[in-house]
């Protein structure tokens, strides 16, 4: 970062260097960020919405992560076989994130999110109903939960800035942050309670399925981007 993210000299400013009038040089008007204010974002309903959307999906994505090997073990798979077929899931991730981004840019992100982000609830489907002789079965639950994992936090961030624009951007996606961490902390303590009083994994992937759809549904009534002004001189 030290080495290669610096500003070139002279271009201090969005609009570069500035002109020469009569022998002067006549500083460049600054383009300030356009976007809502930290206040006025935090006090909206969308920015509620986009964050307890995101939130669940998180904190099911988390859940699934730290659960999966030992949810297959727990059907009879080997920790070699259950590890083996978690790999799909490094794969998916990567791919997830590269598709996601692909379409995001093409199309309207929320419907695009709303699809990347229910796979991992038929992902949660087929491992509560799938044995551990159907391994490619297996292998393709934990392949399109790593789908939705992997499209997340790129969504978020693309999403935020849309929604909200870049004139408080760094504080309203610290606010996301704080939010999913606190979601992605307190949701594998939960389900491992949840494991102890009924020593089964049935139940967390239920509430994770579920998790996952209500937050991929949760993304559609976000509406059109608005349009914030163009122009704004500091």
């Amino acid at each position: 970062v030290l080495m290669w993210l610096q500003t070139p000299a002279g271009q201090d400013t969005p609009a570069g260097r500035g002109k020469r009038t009569a022998g002067h040089h006549v500083a460049p008007p600054v383009r300030a960020h356009t976007g809502l204010a930290f206040r006025d974002a935090i006090g909206s309903a969308r920015f509620w919405t986009l964050n307890i959307a995101l939130s669940l999906v998180v904190a099911a994505t988390v859940s699934m992560v730290s659960n999966t090997v030992p949810l297959l073990r727990d059907k009879g798979l080997s920790a070699a076989e259950a590890s083996h077929i978690f790999g799909s899931f490094g794969l998916s991730l990567i791919g997830g994130r590269l598709l996601v981004g692909y379409l995001i840019d093409r199309l309207w992100a929320p419907a695009v999110a709303a699809v990347a982000l229910a796979m991992p609830a038929f992902g949660c489907l087929l491992l509560s109903t799938t044995g551990a002789d159907h391994a490619a079965t297996l292998a393709l639950a934990t392949l399109l939960i790593g789908l939705g994992a992997g499209a997340e936090f790129d969504i978020a961030a693309y999403l935020m800035a849309r929604y909200f624009g870049m004139r408080d951007y760094g504080r309203l996606f610290g606010v996301h942050v704080a939010l999913i961490t606190i979601a992605s902390a307190l949701a594998p303590w939960l389900f491992g309670r949840i494991y102890t009083v009924t020593g089964s994994y049935t139940t967390m992937l239920s509430i994770c399925g579920a998790a996952f759809l209500l937050g991929a549904i949760t993304l559609l009534p976000l509406g059109r981007y608005p349009k914030f002004d163009s122009l704004n001189l500091a």
